[in-house]
């Protein structure tokens, strides 16, 4: 973000590094953003977005925005998780994606191998973003299961390549 590499420590301490100046240190700003900041984490158009699996914004994907003047978390308003999404055991083992500004989501059903019996699907939600005002609006355009296994699939990692 902001031609920046940003990266959370296993400590949990937020630190940015600026190729410009080559010099990576702890970002003071960091406390709120590393509060929700994950694994499925990913940035579209500067602003990092995340799944919130408990839904503590009460709603299930949030985003940062390092240059609003008030650095918090705030919800992706116009996701509905009962309406628009399949029902996942967790969110947790989901990943995400910037495609074209859009943000991609893979969501497996169930997270956990000692839970698994049977069939387990893999799931890929699109989302189109826009921004009204300081809100950030996504409009689900497609839920596609894009995998099914009788083992136990694991996504490791989901990026977008341009060539």
């Amino acid at each position: 973000m902001d031609d920046k590499i940003f990266v959370l420590d296993p400590s949990a301490t937020c630190l940015v590094f600026d190729p410009r100046v080559g010099a990576l240190v702890e970002w003071d700003d960091g406390v709120e953003m590393r509060s929700l900041w994950q694994a499925s984490s990913c940035v579209v158009d500067d602003m990092l977005y995340t799944v919130d699996p408990g839904c503590s914004l009460k709603h299930p994907i949030v985003v940062y925005d390092p240059k609003a003047e008030e650095r918090r978390w705030r919800p992706v308003y116009g996701v509905d998780l009962k309406k628009d999404l399949p029902p996942f055991d967790s969110w947790y083992d989901s990943k995400m994606a910037n495609h074209g500004g859009k943000l991609v989501i893979l969501i497996g059903s169930n997270p956990w191998p000692c839970f698994h019996h049977g069939r387990q699907d893999v799931w890929c939600v699109e989302i189109a973003l826009e921004r009204q005002g300081d809100d950030i609006w996504g409009h689900v355009e497609s839920t596609t299961l894009v995998l099914t296994s009788r083992k136990w699939p694991s996504i490791e990692l989901s990026r977008s390549v341009t060539l």
